[in-house]
């Protein structure tokens, strides 16, 4: 006799495939996210110290919801995942401020070492541009080689593009602020603040939205389309040279504001034209995709009306409101997102972007049954009549199905990886070429102008005790009071110099060193003792009287080591006195 069957083991429960990797991948993410997040603001403690770092923490966050809830105003009529709005943002933030920080700083030592001063406007112009698009783009070419479902238009670029660059714009502003607390108070930080969180808040999202729409542009051309390949590099390079031109003006200060009026202004007017070029096309796909609905009966009139654009969708939520309150404004939330939803799959099926785990077909049948159920709940809904079915002989045979185009493939994660690498190179390739370039411009500047005048040879020459004894026996040193004070204002009028005009305080700081210096000069004992001075110290008494090396010193010096300069007749005459 044969023994009863094992009993068969209860099968195990389907796990839907990926689930595993997803995690990994996500928890993976958010432990770079936070390592990043923490070595970043080590690095900025260390430059700012622990008082400059919560102080410039604070400036820089409190704006940020107020710029972010500007930027997600427009995406309403198809809204983007919250999880890569947030990812972009803390890329931002964190990783590419991080990976910027350590280039930028490697740059500008390497060109210290080649140019000296000129060291720090060649990386704001040349290593600052390159490195921190290259870094805040990363995260938008991954959203376009992977998540080309929902990085699918010019606007999506826009939007991710902002949140990335609002994130990196509110951590660089920490470094920013906390330095100006150190090195001027609180007056100069609060000015810094002004200027960077009041009066350039986007400069950052409005560089890197050159490159989001150069994607967003790519991915509307058709497959194998020249501007596929094209568009992204030339989007990136825009953003490098807008970039560069502001901390060009940035640079030269006085002409800080003319080309804020002249780059940024146009170039910010002209992201919000393309924003609502890009607002009316994709109303204009919702209303044809969604017309199906409206001869059905499924969406009233009004509804469909109201979809269609970001005004009406804002006047629906507002009427929503106030008939039934909270519970009847997130109803029609619901309405809005999931009409939006199905507009935009059936125009990505139309254009081949399939999803990847499920025919176009079931996805599209589950938007209906989630349209319907919602549309239920709507204020006047009519329900919709279904004619009766037709005799089995008048029903027509089944048209045939047409062979789905396969899905655009994006290489997966491997094509990330190598798109990334490539891009990497890409931007090593032209940051050693541009820098090359101008660090050679630049040296041969400095080889062509003479070298300075140490200060130490001024002292030693035998001048300028000549120049000591015609100061002393000229009427330039008097007691104070009466005569004395005329001849200080003779001595401020003659430290002023007339080739720097540029630094208008400069007036004002000379004249009250110089009238502090000549009412010094005028004590007995302070004349007596420059009888005694000797060449080697002759800079450390005009510094103990107070006298600044662009003042009296800087003419002393002049003349003191024979070099010819241009003096007015009044000065002339003071000098022969």
């Amino acid at each position: 006799m044969a023994p009863p069957p094992l009993p068969s083991p209860a099968a195990a429960p389907l796990q839907r495939p990926g689930t595993t990797t997803k995690c990994l991948l996500i928890s993976a993410a958010v432990l770079a996210a936070i390592v990043l997040g923490l070595l970043t603001l080590v690095l900025l403690g260390l430059s700012t110290g622990g008082v400059g770092l919560v102080f410039g923490m604070t400036l820089a966050v409190l704006p940020v919801p107020i710029y972010m809830l500007l930027a997600l105003w427009i995406d309403r009529l198809e809204k983007e995942p919250v999880w890569m709005l947030t990812a972009a943002f803390i890329w931002g933030a964190t990783g590419a401020v991080f990976f910027a920080f350590i280039l930028n700083t490697l740059f500008e030592i390497i060109a210290t070492n080649i140019i000296g001063t000129h060291a720090g406007v060649a990386t704001a112009v040349i290593s600052a541009p390159i490195v921190e698009e290259l870094a805040k783009g990363g995260a938008l070419l991954i959203f376009f080689l992977w998540k080309h479902d929902e990085f699918d238009n010019v606007l999506d670029g826009i939007i991710y593009a902002a949140m990335t660059g609002l994130g990196f714009a509110m951590t660089e502003n920490i470094l920013y602020y906390g330095n100006a607390l150190a090195t001027g108070g609180l007056g100069a930080s609060i000015v810094v603040f002004v200027l960077r969180g009041v009066v350039s808040p986007f400069a950052h999202p409005l560089f890197t939205s050159m490159t989001g729409i150069a994607l967003g542009l790519a991915q509307q051309a058709p497959r194998r389309s020249w501007r596929k390949f094209l568009l992204p590099p030339i989007g990136i390079a825009a953003a490098m040279l807008l970039h560069a031109l502001w901390n060009l003006s940035a640079s030269l200060g006085a002409i800080f504001f003319v080309s804020y009026a002249l780059i940024m202004v146009p170039a910010f007017l002209g992201i919000i034209v393309l924003v609502i070029i890009s607002l009316r096309k994709e109303g204009r796909i919702i209303r044809d995709q969604l017309l199906p609905e409206l001869r059905s009966g499924l969406l009233q009139q009004r509804d469909y009306q109201e979809l269609c654009t970001v005004s009406g969708r804002a006047g629906g939520l507002w009427r929503a409101f106030g008939r039934g309150g909270s519970g009847q404004w997130r109803k029609r939330v619901q309405l809005h997102e999931i009409a939006s939803d199905l507009a935009f799959h059936r125009w990505r099926t139309s254009r081949g972007i399939l999803p990847r785990r499920e025919t176009p077909a079931a996805r599209e049948a589950a938007y209906l049954v989630q349209l319907r159920a919602v549309a239920q709940l709507q204020p006047g809904w009519v329900p919709i009549i279904e004619p009766p079915p037709l005799p089995a002989a008048f029903v027509p045979p089944p048209l045939p199905t047409p062979k789905a185009a396969p899905a655009p493939r994006s290489g997966g994660f491997a094509g990330v990886l190598i798109a990334a690498s490539s891009l990497g190179c890409l931007g090593v390739i032209a940051l050693s070429v541009l820098t090359l370039v101008v660090l050679a411009y630049i040296g041969s500047q400095v080889e062509g102008t003479p070298p300075p005048v140490q200060q130490e040879e001024l002292w030693e020459s035998p001048v300028v005790g000549e120049l000591l004894d015609n100061l002393e026996s000229s009427a330039l040193i008097v007691p104070s009071g009466g005569a004395g004070e005329q001849r200080a204002d003779r001595l401020n009028r003659l430290a002023i110099p007339a080739d720097d005009p540029t630094d208008v305080a400069l007036p004002h700081r000379q004249a009250e060193h110089c009238g502090v210096a000549a009412r010094a000069l005028g004590d007995d004992h302070l004349i007596r003792k420059l009888d005694e001075i000797a060449n080697d110290e002759l800079e450390k008494f005009f510094h103990a009287v107070k006298l600044s090396d662009r003042c009296v010193v800087s003419r002393v010096s002049c003349i003191g080591s024979g070099k010819a300069i241009r003096l007015s007749p009044a000065e002339r005459a003071m000098l022969s006195l």
